[in-house]
């Protein structure tokens, strides 16, 4: 090999490590060529995780991976992403991957195109499901008599637990704080109020035989066997203990001028009718004499009711004008007040709340002070709405027709049409799995399998 061949050859690993070597510094340094902008631009992450895994992921209609995925040499731009999965409804989105940045979709769930099936032909007036989504009570009313049936989501079993031949007006339902016993009462007076077992359904107390006159009657949200009525001029506490009821007495009231009550947290909330017919609440401590007056709230001309507490908000009904209003423990401010509320569902997890009435669906960071998204807003039509067990979706009825939506609001909101529809009443299992529901018109309890 002569001399200037030698050159040649030396010329040209010179001339080549003089192009490459510049180029894969850039990549190693995440730099990658961008054909948009005809520019070099540091690469961008994107992440996704899917449940269930193994969907099929196309970014602007090519390449296909399986989550969960993590690609970390994307050029920076928007990309289309399309996941997809056989027997799943799919989802999309355009999401933007910046240089030197992660983006992240990792509480993707997709749900499964299913038909519903009819487990039972019973004719249900109305559900409740129990406080660990378990189970659900379902109430059966007709001029036979009332039957009272509870069945269990983990093994599909339905159970009589209450029946009596007496025909009531509208019987109300409530469940313990743990779901094992059942509250059963009637808007009538002169119809005892009973108390049934849920583990143990042959074992019934009626609670008039404990407590004289007793109204107002509200479990503990607290103590799994303990509730509280008022009896006469005084609040009474009763613990569940075999048959029976042992009762003390909590305070006494003005029966003549107090409406209603809660305890919680060692405080009792009472509420009273004062001048031009307006109601004051306000906050008494059980368990040591306060050293400075006890905060308290007025509200203004209505007929009112306690019915629940929400993180650290007492939930106020207004029956006169179908108004529910949220107000702080401390009695300081007011969260909100709606009207027509159609459902309220809390996530202790995150401590979101969520509320909807006929036209939107709103959720409220209580985290954060004045933190509130309107996920949709619709012209009318909204009946019901809760939280799937993971935060990122909700599941409601719009005319009947069950939907789910998703929070993430990067792009737009995916939302996906259930192929059940006429629904009076629903709720879901623990998991997520399933939601059970009743028709309007049609007898029968229903599921239909969602994931």
């Amino acid at each position: 090999m002569n001399i200037h061949i030698r050159r040649f050859i030396a010329l040209t690993f010179i001339l080549a490590f003089v192009i490459i070597a510049p180029i894969l510094i850039f990549y190693t340094a995440g730099y990658r060529y961008n054909p948009k902008k005809q520019q070099l631009a540091t690469a961008g992450t994107l992440v996704i995780q899917t449940s269930p895994r193994a969907a099929v992921v196309s970014l602007n209609g090519q390449n296909a991976y399986n989550t969960p995925i993590r690609l970390t040499d994307l050029s920076p731009q928007k990309y289309l992403i399309n996941v997809t999965k056989d027997g799943y409804y799919p989802w999309k989105k355009t999401l933007s991957v910046n240089a030197q940045e992660t983006t992240f979709a990792e509480d993707i769930i997709l749900f499964k195109q299913s038909s519903p099936r009819k487990i039972s032909n019973l004719l249900i007036d109305s559900m409740l499901v129990t406080p660990d989504h378990k189970g659900t009570a379902l109430l059966s009313q007709s001029a036979g008599g009332v039957e009272i049936f509870y069945y269990n989501f983990g093994n599909e079993n339905i159970e009589k637990i209450y029946s009596t031949t007496n025909t009531m007006n509208k019987l109300n339902l409530s469940w313990s704080k743990d779901g094992n016993f059942l509250l059963v009462s009637a808007n009538a007076p002169g119809i005892n109020s009973i108390i049934i077992n849920r583990t143990a359904p042959s074992v019934t107390i009626s609670v008039d035989d404990f407590i004289d006159q007793a109204k107002n009657i509200k479990f503990s949200l607290e103590n799994d066997n303990v509730l509280f009525a008022t009896s006469e001029n005084k609040i009474v506490e009763a613990t569940i203990q075999n048959k029976i009821l042992l009762t003390n007495t909590v305070a006494e009231i003005d029966a003549a001028i107090e409406t209603d009550f809660i305890v919680y947290n060692g405080y009792l909330y009472s509420m009273s009718k004062i001048k031009d017919n307006e109601t004051e609440i306000f906050r008494n401590n059980l368990n040591e004499e306060a050293d400075r007056p006890e905060p308290r709230i007025i509200l203004p001309n209505g007929q009112y009711k306690i019915a629940n507490v929400v993180d650290n908000h007492l939930v106020i009904e207004e029956t006169e004008n179908n108004k529910t209003i949220f107000v702080q423990l401390e009695l300081n401010s007011i969260l909100t007040s709606i009207s027509s509320l159609s459902a309220y569902d809390y996530f202790e997890k995150q401590n979101i709340l969520l509320t909807a009435d006929r036209n939107e669906i709103i959720t409220y960071d209580l985290n954060k002070y004045n933190s509130e998204t309107t996920i949709t807003r619709v012209s009318d039509g909204i009946d019901h709405a809760c939280w799937y067990p993971e935060s990122n979706y909700i599941v409601f009825t719009l005319n009947q027709q069950a939907k789910i939506i998703e929070l993430d609001e990067r792009d737009s909101r995916n939302q996906w049409e259930l192929p059940i529809d006429h629904i009076l009443d629903m709720t879901l299992d623990k998991k997520g799995e399933n939601i059970y529901f009743i028709q309007d018109g049609t007898p029968g309890l229903f599921v239909l399998e969602i994931h």
